[in-house]
């Protein structure tokens, strides 16, 4: 019993690996029925876990950085030696190769943080790019600009990328904050959807995803930016001489 559902789920993420290389490889990002769809067949448990995992990334993002960039690359090479061992079709080689993958990618992130930083940061910055360009188009009753929002995507993944070389702990804020907020709501909505009236609310109103998202993205941002501003004026008092 226990081995058929831990096939099944490995299944079950194999069929996902190729959906989510699909949509990189067309340069597309998925409709929101699709989006529904693949959430509404993401089962509980992984919901919860992903939900959770988004925590640290909002509030703690600046904090613990480091760590969750090497988190985030090892992910990423994961998927990655997964969605080519998948390729291979040979039984066990997904999890090796995702295994080889996530150890790659995680040591070479260790060493070099700031360009992580950076690629993470262009990647967010795109995501919010993109995502307000379609807000504002379907604000403004534009339909037609919607299938521009490619543009908006490259504009914030340059503006959001040239930061981590400016403005590093603003870029890092950026990122976490905005990928924390993705997780959480991902999880939650995974959970939700079976209620009917937060389903139609997602299907039926073009506003109610990206509100959202945005909406926890900005306060994770700006928690995270008053922690380290306080921080930075403590020391500035401490490190002050008395007066004589």
């Amino acid at each position: 019993m226990i081995l058929a559902q831990a096939a099944e789920t490995v299944q079950r993420a194999n069929q996902g690996l190729l959906k989510i290389f699909d949509y990189i490889g067309s340069l597309d990002f998925p409709t929101r029925a699709e989006l529904i769809a693949d959430l509404e067949a993401t089962g509980d448990l992984q919901a919860v876990i992903l939900a959770l995992a988004g925590v640290p990334f909002l509030i703690l993002g600046f904090k613990c950085f480091k760590a969750l960039v090497v988190i985030n690359a090892a992910g990423i090479g994961g998927l990655c030696g997964m969605y080519v061992g998948v390729l291979s079709k040979s039984q066990n080689m997904p999890l090796l190769l995702g295994l080889a993958g996530a150890v790659l990618l995680g040591t070479l992130a260790w060493k070099t943080i700031k360009y992580c930083v950076c690629v993470m940061g262009a990647l967010a910055g795109g995501l919010l790019g993109y995502g307000l360009w379609h807000f504002v188009a379907s604000a403004l009753g534009r339909p037609g600009l919607t299938g521009h929002s490619w543009a908006g995507g490259l504009v914030g993944m340059v503006a959001v990328g040239m930061l981590a070389f400016i403005i590093f702990r603003t870029a890092v804020m950026i990122f976490t904050a905005v990928q924390g907020s993705l997780m959480i709501v991902a999880g939650a909505l995974a959970v939700l959807l079976p209620n009917d009236s937060i389903r139609n609310s997602l299907v039926n109103n073009d506003y109610v995803l990206n509100i959202l998202v945005g909406v926890p993205a900005a306060v994770g941002f700006v928690y995270q930016h008053s922690e380290e501003a306080g921080k930075i004026r403590k020391k500035r008092k401490e490190t002050e001489k008395p007066p004589v």
